[in-house]
């Protein structure tokens, strides 16, 4: 992939003056990793999409000399398809996905994400396991999001 090759004599001479040669075909690689990002995809980060606090970072690499592939900063090695569980911090994430061949060519994508931690509903009445005979029935209790709606 993208190579370049030439064959260079390199003579030797001994001692004696007798001399020798050798050839060697070099190959250049100046192509970088194709590196395709299959999850998530580009639609399915919106902060409607992340109420989990993790994202699953996949996808595949193309390369002839594919030395390794990190996401998120972890190393996982020789993988021509690969997948990171990540961390999500409430609001906005960036992370970054490089694969580098043997002859240092790099590419680079990076994955956006927002967190919108759901807000938490605690029931104060009626306690657990309460047995209720009237109807309707009054909750009561706190939400941790002050612009939250509960409908029960």
């Amino acid at each position: 992939m993208g190579s370049t090759g030439s064959t260079q004599p390199s003579p030797w001479r001994n001692s004696a003056g007798n001399v020798a040669a050798a050839f060697a075909t070099v190959s250049i690689d100046k192509t970088p990793p194709t590196l395709t990002i299959t999850s998530p995809s580009p639609s399915s980060v919106t902060p409607a999409a992340r109420r989990l606090p993790n994202l699953l970072i996949a996808g595949t690499v193309i390369d002839d000399h594919l030395l390794g592939v990190s996401v998120a900063g972890a190393d996982l090695g020789f993988a021509l398809s690969f997948d990171k569980l990540v961390a999500l911090s409430e609001g906005a994430n960036t992370f970054t996905v490089s694969a580098t061949d043997l002859a240092d060519n790099v590419t680079t994508r990076v994955v956006e994400a927002t967190y919108v931690k759901p807000p938490s509903i605690r029931i104060t009445t009626p306690t657990d396991l309460t047995a209720v005979g009237t109807t309707p029935i009054t909750f009561t209790g706190t939400v941790s999001d002050a612009n939250a709606t509960v409908k029960m």
